[in-house]
């Protein structure tokens, strides 16, 4: 059963404000720091935020477009690709942080990037298809 083109856009803007708000939430206590160290963390903050966004919604993009025609289940192949690699280097930066007591505010940084990354990605391969009334599924037109 194929959805219809409105419910697609709908679920699309659901889905994209749901991902807003939650890095909202996340980006939100970096806006009231203050003081020259707190400048470079929010610096790095909002790098972090924007790469993690690019970068993720330029490889969700990519994948959706190598996968067309290849099935349900490349989309699964695919997340492994990209999230073990992912999940594999924020482990190993979480252990470096846990080992070496970072400053104030490292470890969030990484938690925004990764969020970011990961709200990217999302948006490339299922957000920005629905929001046109595409399904966000490869198999289905």
């Amino acid at each position: 059963m194929q959805e219809s083109p409105l419910y697609n856009r709908a679920a699309g803007w659901i889905w994209l404000l749901a991902w807003s708000s939650v890095l909202y939430l996340v980006a939100s206590p970096w806006k009231d720091l203050g003081g020259i160290v707190d400048e470079r963390l929010r610096w790095f903050h909002r790098f972090s935020l924007c790469m993690g966004l690019a970068a993720g919604a330029i490889a969700g993009r990519h994948g959706r477009e190598v996968g067309e025609g290849r099935g349900p289940g490349y989309r699964w192949r695919w997340y492994r690709l990209w999230w073990y690699p992912l999940a594999f280097c924020t482990a190993i930066l979480m252990v470096i942080l846990a080992v070496f007591p970072p400053r104030e505010g490292e470890i969030g940084i990484l938690l925004t990037a990764f969020l970011a990354s990961w709200a990217g990605i999302d948006f490339g391969w299922s957000i920005y298809p629905m929001l046109h009334g595409r399904s966000p599924d490869l198999d289905v037109k």
